[in-house]
């Protein structure tokens, strides 16, 4: 870490931020609310490539703020508002708690020298709740937006618009010597077979110069990982591991709305979001076959599906847009403006 960020970094922790890792887990997995919440904010993703930002985060009045370091330069803090029945403002109620939050932090980001306060991962709810509470900037980010599908729709593929996916599956079926089984803590070193195949064929400095090594963050995923928690497949073809997936469910303990992109809270019966974490497989088409059998083995009673975002990436854009793309969860960049 460069000198300045690391004494920005050291700014933040002497006024009570904490580094995020692995232990500060069971703190993150307190905001996990589901359906409406960004892939990149649940406490899975946050805790296992958090260590590619020098993340930290300090909770404020019951808000989750954390605080990223890109190695772009720029430094972002994300809010999460506090978890349904935590008090005033819980559930991102009360436009006061709120104001009162973006007063602190943007003293903070004052006193540390930073040219103005940024908050990154807004969606559209926290967006019109910053509107009312004070004057911002935001930025759409198509590349970071994230991908919702409903779960019937990836189960079902049907018509001619489907029609690549079907021939797509039926390659997958016709392959001699397939099988898939669920991954567990004692199989779960056949991913990092998985993983180094694919890492053989990619740019290692272009992956680290984005946020770090997803291998590191699949070590960090095996530490955590729960069966109770997570789910995962392991895709096996002639014998040898040739792709994994591991995802998680949230927002089926009540509350919400079934709206990926948010709503009145208890408006409907919380249905549920797969969050996948990892999906990778090292023969061609065969994304769709794992993607198709979550939908319809494992994911039974829950409505959508978050992948999260494609980066700009154009092959993975094209992928995940034609995966039966129900919904984008829009995502912005605010910037606090002076009163």
């Amino acid at each position: 870490m460069a000198g300045a960020a690391a004494g920005l970094r050291d700014f933040f922790i002497e006024r009570g931020f904490l580094p995020i890792g692995r232990e500060s887990y069971p703190v993150f997995k307190a905001y996990d609310t589901g359906l409406s919440q960004f892939h990149e904010l649940t406490a899975t993703v946050s805790t296992i490539w958090a260590f590619g930002f020098d993340a930290l985060y300090r909770i404020i009045d019951g808000f989750l703020c954390s605080l990223w370091f890109y190695k772009s330069g720029a430094v972002y803090f994300a809010i999460q508002r506090p978890p349904r029945g935590a008090g005033p403002g819980a559930g991102g109620r009360g436009d006061e708690s709120l104001r009162r939050l973006i007063k602190v932090l943007r003293a903070l980001a004052l006193e540390a020298g930073l040219p103005a306060l940024r908050i990154w991962a807004v969606d559209e709810t926290l967006l019109a709740a910053l509107r009312a509470a004070c004057p911002v900037q935001a930025e759409y980010s198509p590349d970071y937006s994230e991908y919702v599908y409903r779960v019937a729709d990836i189960r079902e593929w049907n018509g001619g618009i489907n029609l690549n996916k079907r021939n797509s599956l039926k390659r997958c079926f016709n392959t001699p010597d397939v099988s898939l089984r669920p991954l567990t803590r004692e199989n779960f070193a056949a991913c990092f077979t998985v993983e180094d195949e694919w890492c053989a064929r990619q740019d290692c400095d272009a992956c680290r110069a984005f946020a770090g090594c997803a291998k590191d963050s699949l070590k960090n995923m095996e530490e955590i990982f729960d069966p109770a928690v997570y789910r995962g497949l392991l895709l096996y073809a002639a014998g040898k591991p040739q792709g994994y997936a591991i995802w998680e469910t949230l927002g089926t303990g009540g509350g919400g709305s079934g709206d990926p992109q948010g709503g009145p809270e208890g408006d409907v019966p919380p249905r549920g979001t797969a969050y996948v974490y990892f999906a990778k497989a090292n023969i061609t088409n065969f994304n769709v076959y794992l993607y198709y059998t979550m939908a319809k083995d494992h994911l039974q009673g829950v409505e959508f599906l978050n992948n999260g975002y494609d980066m700009g990436k154009p092959g993975l854009r094209t992928f995940k847009k034609h995966l039966s793309l129900h919904t984008m969860m829009k995502k912005y960049l605010v910037t606090v403006e002076d009163e």
